[in-house]
């Protein structure tokens, strides 16, 4: 609870083929090291994403919400730098 109530989540470049994002907490990383779930926005045009987070690659699922919006949940480590998610 603690690391989710007090992280922020930056969006740094949002495009047609990728979207970075960097996730923060104002918690001690050594006690408080669990990834956080986040949902983020991404272009209709996508039919398949990819999460690159610390060096390493995930697929994700694009999912579309009732106004016809498309988004993906990815889990970010906070404080792990800048995290990107590529129309694959």
């Amino acid at each position: 609870y603690f690391e989710w109530s007090s992280a922020e989540l930056s969006a740094v470049t949002h495009g047609t083929d990728r979207v970075e994002i960097t996730l923060t907490d104002k918690e001690e990383d050594p006690r408080f090291d669990e990834e956080l779930t986040v949902k983020v926005t991404v272009p209709s045009e996508w039919t398949s994403a990819e999460l690159d987070s610390y060096g390493v690659k995930t697929a994700l699922e694009i999912h579309t919400a009732e106004d016809g919006t498309h988004f993906v949940y990815a889990n970010i480590l906070p404080g792990d730098g800048v995290s990107v998610i590529r129309a694959k």
